[in-house]
């Protein structure tokens, strides 16, 4: 179906932590690029770096996502982390009505180290899906985690 349609793709990624004070850290994630949906965040599921337009002529996607979070340790042993994180889609007309257009999500945890490299914590998520045709949902959901770590 797609012989002979090549398109070119470019993107870019920038992401990086900082600490703030001795007891916080932001850390940030963004990208941006043509045809680059498939290696990004919440669109790497779905037919998100090319499409065809109404002229028949494939063309690559143009994505844009970011992420922003902040940790606080309240002591040695717990911590929290808050994030959200955006990530959209452009769309050609040709695309299917429940073709991914953007979401948007939320978190918020706390975590407790029980040894040097084993920890559980217990989050609240939140997340926003709306599609091309403006269809849209939300779910809220708590998870119980755990994370053991190879490495200091």
């Amino acid at each position: 179906m797609f012989d002979g349609h090549d398109v070119f793709g470019w993107g870019i990624n920038l992401a990086g932590s900082i600490n703030v004070t001795r007891d916080d850290a932001l850390q940030f994630w963004g990208v941006y690029g043509d045809g680059v949906g498939g290696m990004g965040n919440d669109t790497s599921f779905v037919n998100s770096d090319a499409a065809l337009k109404a002229n028949g002529d494939l063309v690559a996607l143009e994505y844009v996502s970011g992420m922003l979070a902040f940790t606080h340790n309240w002591t040695p042993r717990w911590r929290s982390t808050v994030t959200y994180g955006y990530a959209n889609l452009q769309n050609t007309d040709l695309q299917a009505s429940d073709a991914y257009d953007y979401t948007h999500y939320a978190s918020a945890n706390v975590i407790y180290k029980i040894f040097k490299r084993f920890s559980i914590g217990l989050e609240g998520l939140y997340g926003y899906h709306q599609v091309k045709s403006d269809a849209h949902g939300d779910v809220f959901r708590f998870q119980v985690g755990m994370l053991y770590s190879l490495f200091d």
